[in-house]
């Protein structure tokens, strides 16, 4: 019988073994056992704690007791993880068509496709229709099957648009409007006036005392749009200072409500600029912005070779991003923001489409009673600023062409950046200092 001294030894003789690989294992050293193990870290807290070491236990291979398990954490299963995700639902994107004939519409019927809305517009041919393609067509196929079987229209995606606003603004920081001094270099429009946008709210304080005619070409059945951005570039268009006396704006909301934000789509938006064509309105603004769309470029330019000047917001994608329409369509005069020191707007698109520079970072606007309201930032506020100065301008000069006014504002804003028109500011910033131009010569 062994003593309980040699029982005590026996034990030590043991353990010890164990002792030393736990050692060369936490030393990072290679071993028959492999690397030391580790835990993930399922905190949700949002410390970097790292991996955890797991401690090496003699106990996990000496001890045979059933009664001994550490409890596991739990961790569900990848796919029953992946079923609580509720999978987002493609929504096939809508075709839109110029050029379409009955005969050819009738084609597209038999062929699948079902017809959301026909409208007949002067600025494009024969009916322009907005189609749902069949599921069993790719969305570029659905396309190209359109083309085919109606031979010289005009196809593309119905793509979406959006106004070029942002919520921003430092204190102390702001360009404050006043009804009696409006502190934004700005020309008073003059004339009749345009502008796409959401809906407007012409019973707003700051539109008291102005002309407001207000058009819808959204589509049946789609909720109306907000009538905050609309009611914004309304209130810069027409002026902070006393009004001209034939000073008229024309207001079409093309946008609708949709996923808690207000969107136009090209229907909606070609029958927007047909409108304002139809009434022979010589300048537009369009402070939205979105992807090159075939409709749309030939709505524009046909637009613009009838006499129609149109002003678009350049975007605030950022100074990397690729162009933005229609701003950068040859037709469009592209204007960007610039803050209160005259530096551009850090979201702004750049390139060589920008003519213009205006305020528009850090606007404080009024509420309905004219109090200082929210501020705001981005390219949808300097773009009616340019607009009511290509209407003075036009005003003043008679039949005035649109190249002619385009070069009476350029020879008038204050040169910024690189000499001439350079990317970021185009010819040049509007400015307080410089006041508005006084006269043009009409028929350059």
């Amino acid at each position: 019988m062994l003593s309980p001294f040699r029982l005590a030894a026996l034990g030590l003789c043991a353990i010890a073994p164990w002792t030393a690989l736990e050692t060369t294992l936490e030393r990072g050293a290679p071993a028959f056992f492999g690397a030391p193990a580790f835990a993930d870290d399922d905190d949700d807290d949002d410390d970097d704690d790292g991996p955890r070491r797991r401690s090496f236990s003699p106990r996990m291979f000496l001890d045979d007791d059933d009664d001994y398990r550490p409890a596991p954490r739990y961790r569900a299963p990848r796919e029953r993880r992946a079923e609580r995700r509720v999978p987002r639902q493609r929504v096939r994107p809508e075709i839109v068509a110029a050029g379409v004939d009955a005969a050819a519409l009738q084609r597209i019927r038999d062929a699948g496709f079902r017809v959301l809305a026909e409208r007949r517009l002067a600025i494009l041919p024969e009916a322009t229709v907005r189609l749902a393609p069949p599921r069993n067509l790719s969305d570029a196929r659905a396309r190209a099957r359109v083309a085919e079987l109606a031979s010289g229209a005009i196809v593309d995606v119905n793509a979406i648009y959006r106004p070029n606003a942002r919520a921003a603004c430092t204190p102390g920081a702001c360009f404050p409007y006043s009804r009696d001094e409006w502190t934004v270099a700005a020309c008073g429009a003059r004339g009749t006036v345009g502008m796409i946008d959401t809906r407007v709210d012409a019973g707003h304080g700051a539109l008291s005392g102005r002309s407001v005619e207000t058009l819808v070409s959204r589509g049946d059945g789609r909720d109306p749009s907000s009538p905050a951005h609309g009611t914004e570039v309304a209130i810069l268009l027409a002026g902070g200072e006393r009004p001209a006396d034939d000073l008229k704006v024309v207001a079409v909301d093309a946008f609708h409500r949709a996923g808690g934000a207000d969107r136009a789509d090209v229907f909606d938006l070609v029958s927007a600029i047909d409108m304002l064509a139809s009434r022979k309105v010589p300048v537009v603004n369009l402070s939205l912005a979105g992807p090159a769309n075939a409709l749309l470029d030939r709505a524009g330019r046909t637009a613009a070779e009838g006499g129609m000047l149109l002003v678009a917001a350049v975007g605030n994608e950022g100074p990397k991003s690729k162009p933005r329409f229609p701003s950068a369509y040859p037709w469009a005069i592209a204007v960007t923001a610039i803050d209160a020191k005259g530096e551009p707007y850090a979201r702004a698109g750049r390139g060589e489409h920008v003519a213009f520079a205006a305020p528009g970072v850090r606007l404080e606007l009024p509420d309905a009673s004219l109090k200082p309201g929210k501020t705001r930032s981005g390219t949808s506020y300097a773009a009616p600023l340019v607009a009511a100065a290509l209407s003075a301008i036009r005003a003043q000069g008679g039949e005035i062409s649109t190249r002619a006014a385009v070069e009476a504002l350029a020879a008038h804003v204050e040169d910024r950046g690189a000499p001439g028109r350079d990317p970021v500011f185009g010819w040049g910033a509007l400015t307080g200092a410089k006041g508005c131009p006084k006269t043009a010569a009409a028929g350059r």
